[in-house]
């Protein structure tokens, strides 16, 4: 035990802090038991902080306040550790495209892991399980838009909101954009394509005018 916990304290030394750290990042200088054991009396003593369970961070000089961006950084570790894909959806991808200005209390993401539920200090991270056609597609913004649409369903979208959507998703590498649409389901691609046939009627009779 003694060796465990001395040889997790080396590689902590070498640690950035802020560094997000798992009990499977130790493997090898103990029993699990051991190392899980190592890890709780690190955090009593301050050397770590604990943020979930089996989730702990190297503490900082000045400590990071839970914003979107330390929230997100965990949600990318997570995701590391387990070699899983995540992409956001709901409430946090509204927020990170703009169409609502309240940070969200909870992140959710799309995944092809297994489903996950984590508290960070008054936050979930949570990830639900998806097919891996929805994580294939390229567009920063149109991945993030078509998947939003997608959970919402036409009829919970009003005209507004609809026309802000087609508004992102015109804004989108067009390359990128014909990829994520081809993925997209039969009703996304319609509103879009008959949003752009729209368009490019009104640009008709200009030019004709």
């Amino acid at each position: 035990m003694k060796s465990t916990h001395r040889d997790i304290l080396a590689i902590l030394d070498q640690c950035d802090r802020g560094k997000i750290l798992f009990p499977v990042d130790f493997r090898g200088l103990g029993s699990v038991t051991a190392i899980k054991m190592s890890l709780s009396r690190m955090a009593a003593n301050d050397n770590l902080i604990r943020l979930a369970q089996g989730i702990y961070m190297k503490p900082q000089r000045s400590r990071k306040n839970v914003d979107l961006a330390f929230l997100e950084s965990i949600a990318q570790a997570i995701a590391k550790k387990d070699c899983v894909r995540i992409k956001a959806t709901g409430n946090l991808a509204a927020y990170k495209l703009g169409l609502t200005a309240k940070m969200p209390s909870d992140l959710t993401y799309v995944t092809d892991g297994e489903p996950r539920d984590v508290q960070i200090e008054g936050h979930r991270i949570i990830f639900r399980s998806t097919t891996p056609k929805k994580l294939q597609m390229k567009g920063t913004v149109s991945s993030l838009l078509i998947q939003l649409m997608e959970e919402l369903g036409k009829g919970a979208i009003d005209a507004d909101m609809m026309n802000k959507m087609i508004g992102l998703l015109n804004k989108e590498d067009q390359n990128k954009l014909m990829h994520d649409m081809a993925l997209a389901s039969a009703w996304v691609y319609g509103v879009w394509y008959k949003s752009t046939k729209a368009s490019l009627k009104i640009e008709d009779d200009k030019i004709n005018n």
